[in-house]
């Protein structure tokens, strides 16, 4: 029996959409759970270019069509994810503001002459 055809992500978001159940988010979990995976064996793929000698071509072939074939790899984040991805981005540029704030900031006094104001500016 032929499998149903691959869910990308913006089908899986309409599917919670419509039916935010409980027993919905449980199988929407054991999805990312298995697309992690999937991200896995890529990363694995990725790393070893080529197929391992005690792997049989056919196997290798398989393995490859299946990954190439995955909608997980390839999808742009949903609507819902482009919104969590900006507000862990907001956040993460807040901390290193707040950071940058508390290095203690050097004072120069202009009398000790040109160079001393060189040499405490930040040259990062």
């Amino acid at each position: 029996m032929p499998h149903r055809a691959r869910l990308h992500l913006d089908e899986l978001a309409q599917i919670w959409n419509e039916n935010s159940s409980p027993v919905v988010l449980q199988l929407l979990w054991e999805i990312h759970r298995l697309q992690s995976t999937i991200r896995r064996a890529q990363q694995v793929r990725e790393m070893i270019r080529t197929p391992p000698v005690a792997v049989p071509a056919i196997v290798w072939q398989a393995f490859e069509q299946e990954l190439d074939g995955e909608p997980c790899l390839t999808d742009n984040p949903t609507e819902r994810q482009k919104k969590k991805i900006n507000r862990w981005a907001e956040r993460l540029q807040a901390e290193r503001e707040h950071e940058e704030r508390k290095k203690p900031r050097t004072e120069v006094d202009p009398s000790l002459g040109p160079l001393t104001a060189f040499f405490a500016s930040d040259r990062s």
